[in-house]
Parts: structure tokens; sequence; C-alpha cells
């Protein structure tokens, strides 16, 4: 009788400390680490669109979707053989870059596309790439030969404008 007490005993003091360690013991540590983790990763995430702001040579997500715009309606009107109005472009062309733009978008072979430049900051790019890819397959003497040529501007803000830096090309 003695051995069954001491067991009812000890199952009524269990019991009422289970009770007490999950509704205390496990519920409040995963709260705390909640409410400190949280506050810690809002403090250290740098906001891209503050460092855009604050700097006036990157180009924000809207500076490169408005000259990528540019530069397809550019494409469209001089393969349709209209006349581009260069007044109002959002970058400063040259009378010799108007003129090698109107050349070579001219051929039905070449397509241009925006592109990032690989080892530019993402928070802050500081130059885009305009690419013109010109390709075409060739045939001589019943062989296919795939001709190809890659021209480039890169594209930079100075003094509250976009210029182009620097051109180059292959192929």
């Amino acid at each position: 009788m003695l051995v069954m007490h001491q067991h009812i005993k000890h199952k009524k003091i269990i019991l009422p400390l289970l009770v007490i360690y999950f509704l205390f013991g496990c519920k409040q540590p995963k709260k705390d680490v909640v409410i400190d983790v949280s506050s810690n990763i809002n403090d250290s995430i740098p906001k891209k669109t503050q460092v855009k702001d604050n700097n006036p040579k990157c180009f924000s997500t809207n500076d490169i979707e408005k000259i990528s715009n540019h530069y397809k309606k550019l494409e469209e009107v001089i393969k349709s053989g209209v006349e581009y109005d260069f007044t109002n472009s959002p970058v400063e062309y040259s009378d010799k870059d108007i003129l090698w733009l109107k050349r070579t978008l001219k051929r039905s072979i070449c397509k241009g596309e925006i592109k990032r430049v690989k080892d530019d900051d993402d928070s802050c790019p500081k130059s885009i790439l305009y690419n013109i890819d010109c390709s075409e397959t060739i045939v001589i003497d019943g062989e296919e030969n795939f001709s190809e040529q890659d021209y480039w501007d890169i594209l930079v803000k100075k003094n509250g404008k976009v210029i182009i830096s620097k051109s180059g090309g292959a192929g």
C-alpha cells in the first residue's frame, strides 16, 4: 500500500509540473526570439531606394525602364523608315552616335536590348549596357554559316544626364 501511495503522490506532482512547463517554459522563449530577430533584421537591411535617391550616379529601376523603352521605340521607328526625334531622348547622343544608331538599327538582322553590367552593384547600378546583336545565317555553297556582330554602349549618369561613356563591338 505504501508503494501505491507513493506512485499516486508522484503523479500528482508531475502532472502539474508538466502543465506549468508547457504553458510557460516552451512558449515564452519563442516569443522573445521572434521579437528580437525581427527588430534586428529590419534595422540591418538597407533600403535600395534610399541608396539610389542619395546617389545621383545610380540608375533607379524607373531610369532603366525609361531608357529601355526609349531604345525599343528608337529601334521600331528606325526600322520602319521614319525619322526619329532625338530631342526628347533620355540619352544624350553626339551626331556620330545618332548616325551610327540609324545605320545599325536599320538593318533587319540587328536587335538591341538593355542589360545590367555584371560587375555593377545591384543596389546602386552606376552603368547600364545597350547591346545590339546583329546575327544571321548565310548559305554559302550549300553550307549554313552563322554571322554575328555585337555592338555595345555603356551608359552612365553625369551631371544629371545619361551619356555614352564607352562604345565597342565584336564580330
